[in-house]
């Protein structure tokens, strides 16, 4: 039977074995770094692409049976040209990626396949960079900052600016001198402030604790009226007269009209009892102090 009658085998497989009257196509997977990328009666398969350093290639996918190596250029090279093969376009070599000089900016981007594409500073602008990615940048304004203008710039440098602008007036030097006088009076306010604050809070506390120390003078009790007799004192103050009674040399008598009865000896009393030596013994019976008369009361 001719090949152009066997059935082919699918992607990622090459025909082992032939067709014939009593068998079908026999159809085997590739092995390791080979591939077939379309429906084939091949008998073996294809190498897969190999991603040179020498080319500046580096690998972006793997060899499976079915698909080849991508390669793709590594850092800061393009690839330039593509090659075509059955529909398979890739790169062979890659090329450096050109840099802009000093005084010309990226004007576009470079890309896998496209170089950067630069392009001179124009008026107003420079570039200080060697490089692919930087773009021109405006000059210094040293209008805009209020200063003199010290070196103009060019295409490769910047402006450079000198002292403040203020010849005539400097409109931004007074607001900035009073926002200063504004801030320093206020701080000035507050600290004066907090330090009477502090001052009368410290004293408040002295006076509360000199006042809480010192104890109010009271006035002198008014003196009271004498209350009743005490009945019992009186009863015991006769005992103690009837005492005396047996004493021919003392003379005594017993009043009831304050608040506790009163016992009170004549002067014959006295001079006997100072004469006999009888003191110690009648004075253990007076326990009734005497208290101040009508005459003695004062307001």
């Amino acid at each position: 039977m001719g090949d152009d009658k066997c059935q082919k085998c699918p992607k990622g497989k090459f025909m082992r074995a032939r067709c014939n009257s009593s068998q079908s196509t026999v159809c085997e997977t590739c092995p390791h770094d080979q591939f077939i990328d379309v429906e084939n009666r091949m008998t073996e398969c294809r190498p897969c692409r190999k991603c040179t350093s020498g080319s500046h290639l580096v690998v972006q996918k793997e060899c499976q049976a079915d698909k080849n190596t991508q390669c793709k250029c590594e850092s800061g090279y393009y690839c330039k040209h593509l090659s075509d093969n059955d529909n398979d376009s890739y790169c062979d070599h890659c090329t450096s990626i050109s840099t802009c000089p000093l005084g010309q900016g990226v004007a576009i981007q470079h890309t896998p396949t496209t170089d950067t594409v630069c392009k001179p500073c124009p008026e107003g602008t420079y570039s200080d960079k060697v490089d692919n990615w930087s773009s021109c940048k405006n000059h210094t304004s040293c209008d805009d900052l209020g200063r003199q203008e010290k070196i103009p710039g060019t295409n490769i440098s910047d402006a450079q600016c000198g002292d403040f602008k203020c010849n005539i007036t400097c409109s931004w030097a007074l607001p900035a001198s009073l926002w200063t006088g504004f801030v320093l009076s206020v701080m000035v306010v507050f600290l004066a402030l907090y330090i009477i604050y502090w001052r009368n809070k410290r004293r408040s506390k002295s006076l509360e604790f000199t006042l809480s120390t010192i104890s109010p003078v009271l006035p002198p009790d008014i003196l009271k009226y004498p209350a009743d007799c005490d009945v019992e004192k009186c009863a015991e103050l006769h005992n103690c007269l009837t005492h005396i009674e047996n004493y021919p040399d003392m003379d005594g008598s017993l009043q009831c009209d304050g608040a506790k009865p009163l016992m009170t000896m004549t002067p014959k009393y006295s001079q006997s009892t100072a004469a006999s030596g009888y003191t110690d013994s009648i004075m253990q019976y007076s326990i009734c102090q005497s208290e101040p008369q009508e005459s003695e009361w004062t307001d």
